[in-house]
């Protein structure tokens, strides 16, 4: 396997993972909160918290995209 098939299987999994972690992350937000127990501002810094690692994935994943298209097309060796 060359290199650079190497790396483009490596990036559809971090793609792959990406995308589930999204989920997750979509899914728990707010929804996990509501029968916590936890005080209205703890829910706000927990849902908080899940928003930015839902945004953080979401950008994460966008690089990964755009580096397998590079890669893909031969912009990277």
């Amino acid at each position: 396997m060359s290199n650079n098939e190497e790396t483009i299987k490596a990036l559809k999994k971090c793609i792959n993972i990406e995308e589930s972690v999204i989920d997750i992350y979509a899914r728990h937000i707010g929804s996990s909160l509501f029968l916590s127990g936890f005080n209205e501002k703890d829910q706000a810094d927990i849902d908080n918290m899940l928003k930015t690692l839902k945004d953080e994935s979401e950008y994460h994943k966008s690089l990964y995209d755009e580096l397998l298209e590079r890669i893909e097309h031969g912009y990277i060796y």
